[in-house]
């Protein structure tokens, strides 16, 4: 069963052997023919001359979520027993929709329209009706349904929206006729009954990129919400599951509480294993979540290009774009600078999320400028790119463009230098 807190990478499951004896039981765990790691086992506990065991696994919140079945199998004396197995249960949300409703009249077709527009609601199961005046469904010409698939809500669950066409005859439109669009949802008749909520949730936000790649240094936070009960002591261990000196709190733990812990570069770039550990005054075994940065394969420098400029006459703004691309793995950061200045607030930049593409990745970062900071004489815009990969004097590839440069499709991409102030 799911057990304990949960990261974003991983989930914990645990598994339960009760009335044993003599004390002396393995477990062990399997995803189909396949034997798991990152297993912990706790030492049996007596009660009431019985013993009972208690063993817990990480998995991939990725193969969780396909559903993948897993097992857990404990030997007691040469004797195997395997738990029923475990799969994620269908997590069933329902939310009402948003609905708006409009009007029109086609005089020349002598047809009456009305649109029912239902955003946002869940599950997708759905029926739209219409009435008039409590009767449903009139003298109707047509009636037309459409139906998409939307975004996902802060907790991840799919919402769906719909649209109604009523079509009638003008002679329904009597004095006082009122229709109505009536949403019914429907429940699944399937799925989990509800889960137990977990004592304690835990969730390790990694070092940014800016701070890891640029600074050579960063932050890893493990953020700690309390649903029951009390917290008792939480901290950091090191791969050799001893404390880390300086985070360890014990007083004054409130229902939230966030642990950081100091990261290199160095120590990222191996991938070195902490552990975010969490002591819960009502249950016997902590809470031990693993931060370990994923790699799965050589790094690869990025091919970087500064694209020519786009402007926006109506709006009198001008976009520059640097692409950048064929690079592995995913991590990475785009600065925009001003001559030798890192770009303030007078800007507006966006860079998208890292996209895969055959094994490497893709991304796109743009500042937009105004028409009188593009036309600046003199002036040059740059971009930056920090990657693992590139282990130049300052671990970035730069192209630079500007106003005289880019004249008359004139474009020059150079590598150059960055300042210290672009590292601050």
């Amino acid at each position: 069963m799911p057990c304990g807190p949960q990261s974003r990478d991983t989930v914990t499951l645990g598994c339960l052997a009760v009335d044993f004896t003599p004390s002396s039981l393995t477990f062990s765990w399997t995803q189909g023919a396949n034997s798991l790691e990152n297993i912990t086992q706790y030492p049996s506990i007596l009660k009431n001359d019985k013993y009972l065991g208690i063993s817990q696994v990480q998995v991939s919140r990725q193969d969780w979520d396909a559903k993948k079945t897993f097992q857990c199998v404990a030997n007691h004396l040469g004797e195997r027993r395997t738990s029923a197995p475990i799969t994620k249960p269908c997590k069933f949300v329902f939310k009402s929709p948003n609905l708006t409703t409009s009007f029109s009249l086609d005089e020349e077709k002598q047809q009456a329209s009305f649109y029912c527009f239902a955003k946002d609601f869940s599950p997708r199961t759905h029926e739209i009706i219409w009435q008039k005046v409590g009767s449903e469904k009139a003298s109707i010409l047509d009636e037309t349904s459409v139906f998409s698939e939307g975004r996902n809500d802060t907790n991840g669950a799919k919402l769906y929206s719909a649209a109604s066409l009523l079509t009638v005859n003008p002679t329904e439109l009597t004095s006082g006729a009122t229709f109505t669009c009536v949403f019914k949802g429907k429940e699944s008749s399937g799925g989990s009954a509800g889960c137990t909520q977990a004592a304690v949730d835990i969730n390790i936000i990694g070092p940014t990129y800016r701070d890891i790649l640029v600074k050579q240094s960063g932050k890893i936070t493990c953020q700690i919400q309390v649903n029951n009960g009390q917290l008792e002591k939480i901290f950091w261990e090191n791969q050799d599951n001893v404390e880390m000196a300086g985070t360890v709190k014990t007083e004054g733990l409130k229902k939230k509480e966030e642990l950081v812990l100091d990261i290199t570069y160095d120590e990222w770039h191996q991938g070195v294993e902490r552990y975010c550990v969490v002591q819960h005054k009502d249950i016997l075994f902590p809470f031990k979540i693993q931060y370990k940065r994923q790699k799965s394969g050589p790094a690869q420098r990025p091919s970087v290009f500064m694209l020519p400029p786009v402007e926006h006459a109506k709006n009198k703004e001008v976009t520059l774009t640097c692409s950048v691309k064929d690079f592995f793995p995913e991590e990475v950061y785009v600065a925009w600078l001003v001559d030798d200045d890192v770009v303030d607030s007078k800007y507006k930049t966006s860079t998208t999320s890292p996209v895969e593409k055959e094994g490497s990745y893709l991304v796109y970062s743009q500042l937009t400028l105004t028409d009188d900071q593009w036309k600046q004489s003199g002036v040059v815009y740059s971009c930056a790119v920090y990657h693992e990969s590139i282990t130049n004097s300052t671990r970035s590839i730069v192209r630079s463009i500007g106003f005289s440069t880019a004249d008359k499709n004139n474009l020059v991409n150079l590598n150059l230098n960055i300042s210290e102030k672009c590292k601050a």
